[in-house]
């Protein structure tokens, strides 16, 4: 359970399982400036919110 003050961060194979794509997509996304992310180290994260605006855009707006 994450408690209030706990980020939710994804990871691409994070992405990759929830929307059932291939890591090439996420990457393809994360270049492309489709899907935000931040890169720690040599890994890229994905926040919680980053990846909800990512759903708003190209999912729910999409359907309009």
């Amino acid at each position: 359970m994450v408690t209030p003050n706990e980020k939710v961060v994804y990871t691409v194979d994070d992405i990759m399982e929830i929307l059932s794509v291939k890591r090439t997509t996420v990457h393809k996304w994360i270049k492309e400036g489709e899907l935000k992310a931040v890169k720690i180290g040599r890994m890229l994260r994905i926040p919680k919110e980053f990846y909800d605006e990512f759903m708003r855009k190209n999912i729910i707006d999409k359907k309009r």
